[in-house]
Formats: C-alpha cells, structure tokens, sequence
C-alpha cells in the first residue's frame, strides 16, 4: 500500500468538488471492500454494491444455517 499524503489532498479536493461536499484527505483510507479493514466512508456505509454484496452474504450464511448444509471450503467475508 502506498501512503502518499500528497496524492491523498489532490483526491480530495477532487472528490469535494466532484461530489459537491467536503471530503477531507483523512477520509482517504482504503484498503478495498474484499478485505477487512479500514474503508472510505462512502464505502463503509453508502456503496450501494458493497452493501448488496453484504446482503447475498448473510442470506448466503442464514440459508446454510438454516438448512445444514455443510461447506467444505471456507467462507470469505465481503466487508
């Protein structure tokens, strides 16, 4: 991973101005939604692939409960 504080200002102004609200370089913190970890707030909370990536997960884990089924190969989390 490449910490550049540099890069992180340009992005975010960038950012503000493209999406009409401050986002500030802090803000600016990802390490991509198929790891756990730390994420954009956007991200974290509003995207709305990541949060339907959530969803069929959890359906995913209830409907294996709910059936016994049993997974041979371990489950990944998405967020």
């Amino acid at each position: 991973m490449n910490h550049n504080d540099t890069l992180r200002e340009k992005v975010a102004k960038f950012w503000s101005e493209l999406n009409g609200m401050e986002i500030t370089p802090e803000m600016i913190n990802c390490v991509g939604c198929r790891i756990d970890g730390v994420k954009t707030p956007y991200c974290e909370s509003l995207c709305p692939i990541r949060l339907c990536a959530i969803i069929i997960h959890e359906y995913f884990l209830i409907s294996l409960w709910q059936t016994g089924a049993a997974v041979s190969a371990p489950i990944r989390a998405v967020a």
